[in-house]
């Protein structure tokens, strides 16, 4: 090979260089830029979800009891008067996440979405005269108590009418598994989801084991029952069968209780009750403003959230509550308040499953375009580097050889 031969390969193995490193700067160039611009695209738009997150009107943490979180509040579906809620007495999540609310003033169960816009309407007409309470199944059908004709209706989410059966002056009834549980002024029935009674038990009065008006009822996972006994300003629980395994505060209690200027009874008149995911059990009382919750081996108070106004995530005589473990948030009926109220409570077992899918059904979601946009840039950028250090790699070896 001639010295000009030579010396024209390196002639054009520099101009290749040249060229390669020039497109090579470029694309540095435009990665760069692509990276800034999806940066400040998706800091943008997380600033605007966080905005959008938050509702407008939201209390002040400072305004509310420690470990309680308002997330809004439901106060009708229309702009007319017959489509507020007005006085709600009892609510209930259904397995799709649908929020139920009886509006007993007007003889109706409205169905909302989680985001509190209308979903449908259940039991219009001459049905049902009086929803005062009402449960949600596992498989969605909505058990209502019918206080005014004595006995239980069975209704699908879309209104249809599906069985019935008597229950003498039904006030309250909770659902679980294969049992309904239906609480009365003076009395609590267990019957199967056909309406075939298993066993009874209690009388009106005032004893240990007699009842003066129920409305609150949870079954727990192993089957316990769990009853507010509302007039007699206590709550108690029974095994399967209906036997008493405690009553809390008991006679020995409110005697204590009289002669102690420290302690003072937790209840005045307990009324809905509920589990959350960390099988807490939580019970509202109307004239204490105030969620509770109590030890399920003794029925003695733990903690409390709530307090009385009319301000959002304060509550007007509160009936009744209900726990979405799927978004890890509690319904309230505010029922003086005229609304059903949606809140959060430290502790309560949601977790990382219930974390991920408010994540995934809120509008973080628009967050994940630009950042798999900037994934990508970062993978293309990686890629680019390493071809320009093979190729820087290629060119010393095809110098030394040469």
């Amino acid at each position: 090979m001639t010295q000009s031969t030579v010396v024209d390969e390196h002639d054009n193995s520099d101009e290749q260089d040249f060229a390669v490193e020039d497109r090579t700067r470029r694309t540095r160039i435009a990665l760069a830029v692509i990276l800034v611009v999806l940066v400040l695209l998706l800091a943008a738009i997380v600033t605007f979800v966080v905005r959008l997150s938050t509702p407008a009107g939201a209390p002040e943490a400072e305004s509310l009891s420690d470990g309680l979180t308002w997330v809004r509040s439901i106060y009708g579906w229309g702009a007319t008067e017959d489509e507020q809620l007005y006085g709600p007495t009892d609510v209930a999540v259904g397995p799709d996440g649908t929020i139920w609310v009886a509006d007993s003033q007007r003889f109706q169960v409205v169905g909302f979405a989680p985001d509190g816009s209308f979903r449908t309407l259940v039991h219009q007409g001459p049905g049902v005269i009086f929803p005062q309470s009402f449960n949600v199944s596992d498989d969605n059908e909505l058990y209502l108590a019918d206080y005014a004709h004595d006995r239980i209706v069975v209704f699908s989410p879309d209104n249809v009418l599906l069985r019935e059966w008597e229950a003498f002056q039904p006030m309250e009834v909770d659902v679980r598994g294969d049992r309904v549980v239906v609480g009365s002024r003076g009395g609590v029935g267990l019957y199967d989801t056909g309406g075939s009674l298993i066993t009874e038990w209690g009388t009106f009065g005032k004893g240990e084991e007699q009842f003066d008006v129920v409305r609150g009822i949870a079954i727990g996972e192993d089957g316990t029952v769990y009853i507010s006994d509302t007039q007699n300003h206590r709550i108690k629980a029974y095994d399967q069968e209906g036997t008493l395994l405690w009553v809390y505060p008991s006679q020995e209690d409110l005697e204590r209780f009289e002669l102690s200027e420290d302690e003072s009874n937790p209840f005045q008149i307990p009324t809905g009750m509920t589990f959350d995911a960390a099988g807490r059990l939580m019970v509202v009382d109307p004239f204490e403003f105030a969620i509770i919750h109590v030890d399920t081996t003794t029925g003695e108070e733990i903690e409390r959230w709530g307090d009385f106004g009319e301000s959002d995530g304060l509550f007007g005589y509160p009936t009744s509550i209900a726990y979405d473990a799927d978004r890890d948030w509690y319904v309230i009926a505010d029922t003086a308040n005229n609304r059903a109220q949606i809140v959060r409570i430290e502790g309560s077992g949601g977790g990382i499953v219930a974390a991920a899918r408010r994540l995934a059904v809120g509008p973080i979601w628009v967050c994940s375009i630009p950042l798999v946009l900037l994934l990508v840039a970062l993978i293309m950028a990686l890629r680019s580097r390493r071809s320009r250090s093979n190729q820087a790699v290629a060119r010393d070896e095809i110098d030394d050889f040469a």
